[in-house]
């Protein structure tokens, strides 16, 4: 059963990821940067102070229930009581730092619609907060269906929507509003699916407990913004918004890999957290062997081959209007991988209940981000745009991943294997590198054609993993078990009841 919940948070991660992708491209296109940079900022915006609306009190919930001490239906309602607190507050804090920008602030809004589309954001991120009470108790009991569902039918809405408005010629206000009423279509699903979900008594000595938990996750919850949040009000402050735009679709054109580790995180935090509890360590560094051999064997070659034909990839896909898109792409790809990679181990860390350290981690890759865009993106440095911003971000998580590694192999008591498959990300990096110096040679006569030249290559791969026996037939096997239909479909109808 464990496998099929990896299986479901995979492909509904990758059909949600693939209709986003289409759907942008489309949007995008018939919109122009200029639309998009609107958007992206209005997110930004209104996500900066959104840790405000958890405080880390999420991640507590998930620990606790998924520990069992507690009245579980005490719990529920400590947590939504402390929640709705929280969410009152990131709603007037935001509004206070909107007037500020509007009223106060000389440089201000650059329209009025990127106004108008950050008060949308505002209200969508209110309400998404909303959700997170249902969605931290299915991630405590590890219903993987139940998070996915309600996302998958909100983002097919969504996107169904913004190809229309797009079509029919409307612009950043009319999209924004189309995402709004997308979030608010599946608040019936979310009641339904957490019928059963039970609310006790408010009590102060869970909330205690909740505060104690999420003092240090605060400071995670605030890096994590500055690092996926600031770097769009930033780039927008040293540009403007149609650079923003070019760098927003290369974020998302490379943002599939990036959707995969949201959806396993909710998994692998109340997973490890049990198994750790329980000391059965052997269970964690079987999952991770797993997940790294799906990841360097299926993904890598994927991510990397894509980051190599980045500048063919976005012609095709966006057009010659988003010409600063493609280095953004071939950066925030491999950023996004090393991101996922990172996953597994940033979950032990916090499964072994090293809080602390899992928060210094964070606070040092924020100052990491903020001086690498600094000297990357400031127009008085080095002045790279978009550019400089995704290589920001870029080494902002190699550094998290050695951090990690690091710091897992000092203040772990137990045996936990790191980076299991190191002969294969070797072979990946000489083929690719070797792919890359050949990609560079060839004349770019015709786009179509010389992207062509990437089947060959993946099936040159494929043998040669093979013959070094890199890959074997158990891994095949388990790849089958792990995409079996007939365990998904008993998995989903079980969940489902």
């Amino acid at each position: 059963m464990l496998a099929q919940k990896f299986a479901v948070g995979y492909i509904s991660k990758i059909v949600v990821q693939c209709v986003q992708m289409a759907t942008s491209l489309i949007v995008a296109r018939l919109v122009g940067p200029g639309v998009l940079g609107t958007l992206a900022y209005g997110l930004a915006f209104a996500s900066m102070f959104s840790f405000i609306s958890d405080l880390g009190i999420g991640s507590a919930h998930i620990r606790i229930l998924s520990e069992g001490k507690e009245n579980e239906n005490d719990c529920n309602c400590t947590f939504l009581s402390l929640k709705s607190f929280l969410m009152f507050t990131y709603v007037v804090f935001t509004l206070l730092i909107f007037y500020y920008k509007k009223y106060l602030q000389k440089s201000g809004f650059e329209s009025n619609d990127q106004e108008i589309v950050v008060l949308i954001y505002i209200v969508i991120i209110f309400v998404s907060q909303l959700f997170t009470f249902f969605s931290s108790y299915w991630a405590a009991k590890t219903e993987q269906i139940k998070q996915d569902l309600p996302t998958l039918i909100q983002t097919l809405v969504y996107q169904i929507l913004r190809v229309a408005l797009a079509l029919f010629g409307y612009k950043a206000v009319e999209l924004a509003l189309g995402n709004l009423f997308a979030v608010l279509i599946v608040i019936p699903l979310y009641f339904w699916l957490g019928r059963n979900i039970k609310l006790g008594m408010f009590k102060w000595s869970i909330a205690k407990k909740y505060i104690g938990l999420s003092i240090p996750l605060i400071l995670i919850l605030f890096s994590q913004v500055v690092i996926y949040s600031f770097d769009k009000i930033y780039l927008q402050s040293q540009t403007n918004l149609k650079i923003l735009g070019n760098y927003s679709a290369g974020l998302t054109l490379a943002s599939f890999i990036k959707t995969i580790e949201g959806s396993l995180g909710l998994l692998f935090f109340p997973l490890f957290s049990r198994y750790i509890t329980e000391n059965q360590i052997d269970i964690v560094n079987d999952i991770i062997k797993k997940y790294e051999k799906i990841n360097f064997f299926l993904i890598m070659p994927m991510v990397l081959i894509a980051s190599i034909t980045s500048r063919e990839l976005i012609l095709i896909t966006y057009g010659n209007k988003f010409n600063f898109a493609s280095d953004v792409f071939a950066f925030a790809i491999i950023s996004f991988f090393i991101s996922t990679i990172t996953l597994p181990y940033a979950n032990i860390l916090t499964g072994l209940g090293k809080f602390k350290e899992s928060s210094i981690i964070w606070i040092s890759s924020g100052f990491i981000f903020l001086t690498l865009a600094y000297i990357l993106v400031h127009k008085n440095n080095f002045n790279l745009a978009a550019k400089g911003m995704a290589i920001a971000i870029l080494g902002t998580n190699l550094f998290l991943l050695l951090t990690y590694l690091l710091y897992l192999k000092k203040v772990s008591p137990f045996k936990i294997r790191l980076v299991t498959q190191r002969s294969l990300v070797v072979f990946n990096l000489s083929f690719f590198a070797l792919v890359f110096l050949a990609y560079s040679l060839l004349p770019k006569i015709n786009t179509l054609l010389t992207i062509s030249f990437v089947v060959p290559i993946l099936l040159l791969y494929l043998i040669l993993v093979w013959l070094f026996k890199l890959v074997e037939v158990n891994d095949l096997r388990m790849l089958k078990n792990l995409v079996n239909p007939k365990r998904m479909k008993n998995y989903i109808k079980s969940e489902l009841k």
